[in-house]
């Protein structure tokens, strides 16, 4: 049941919509990381050794043509890091104080023990000065009397996450007003009614982090 359901929430953002992204599976490091195997090693015939190293890259984004304004992530759920999120989206100071909220969000999230979040909004498309981000996150092991309440503040357009993280996230499971969840919602453009991507981040227990 989600975690929305146990506090008797509904939070409403627009018409029902359909995602069609599915989940895959990435070995995940950060780019701070020195790149190293992740797979083990395989000998050849000429018991030489061969390395399998995966290197995590969030895709380029793609034009969906009018009416959508700005270039997208492609149609899935793309798994990538906080690190690389940074790398490829903060790229000015306004998006660089966007993403501090991200963090601060993304943090309180895992004192509470939310494993994944998930990041959408015209922050993560090729629009120059967007507005704030939005997403949502999995309730699966959150224990709710840890989380900040302002992430389960809905109320007037989310202005309280808004003043605090600088974005407004949802519960990725909780029914957009009477039709799909969140995170289907976020799969979908919402002026040209186009499939589009979302990314998924991994959250760690941040040890000594507040919301």
């Amino acid at each position: 049941m989600p975690l929305a359901a146990c506090f008797g929430m509904r939070a409403a953002r627009g018409a029902p919509v359909r995602g069609t992204g599915a989940p895959h599976f990435l070995w995940l490091f950060h780019r701070s990381e020195i790149a190293r195997p992740v797979r083990g090693t395989k000998s050849d015939s000429t018991n030489m050794e061969h390395n399998y190293i995966v290197v995590l890259m969030i895709p380029d984004l793609i034009e969906l043509g009018s009416p959508c304004p700005w270039a997208v992530l492609p149609p899935g759920i793309h798994d990538t890091t906080l690190a690389e999120v940074e790398a490829r989206f903060a790229t000015t100071p306004h998006r660089e104080r966007l993403f501090g909220g991200f963090v601060r969000m993304a943090q309180a999230l895992a004192i509470a023990g939310c494993s994944y979040v998930y990041l959408d909004g015209s922050f993560v498309t090729a629009k120059p000065h967007p507005g704030d981000y939005d997403g949502c996150w999995d309730h699966v092991g959150v224990d709710p009397n840890k989380l900040d309440p302002v992430l389960l503040d809905f109320n007037n357009k989310r202005a309280a996450q808004k003043a605090k993280y600088l974005g407004e996230m949802f519960i990725a499971g909780m029914p957009n007003g009477p039709g799909a969840p969140f995170l289907d919602f976020f799969q979908v453009e919402k002026s040209s009614g186009q499939a589009k991507g979302i990314l998924r981040i991994p959250l760690a227990p941040l040890k000594g982090a507040t919301p």
